[in-house]
């Protein structure tokens, strides 16, 4: 029986072993092609970055003009305006 039993552990020893050395290898070579993609992935990520950056710059760039016509004039700064309770109140009178 002690024969038996041994053959079963240096079988499954063995077994261990082919097991481990080729996960090992199916993990380097994950890591390998995981280095690849992201190598080659770079270029296309820096020109997304770019473009977006452009894109950003052209919104800013075309929403100025808007932006100034929101911006009070120098004429106006000086005249008081009225409060929105007298205003209110206009409307409410008459």
């Amino acid at each position: 029986m002690n024969t038996l039993n041994m053959k079963f552990v240096v079988v499954v020893v063995c077994l261990a072993v082919f097991i481990g050395t080729t996960w090992g290898n199916v993990l380097e070579s994950a890591k390998t092609t995981a280095g690849d993609a992201k190598d080659a992935a770079a270029p296309t990520v820096k020109a997304a970055k770019d473009s977006a950056a452009s894109a950003a710059e052209t919104a800013k760039d075309a929403a100025a003009p808007a932006f100034d016509a929101f911006a009070p004039s120098e004429e106006g700064a000086g005249a008081p305006s009225e409060s929105f309770a007298q205003w209110a109140y206009e409307k409410i009178s008459g």
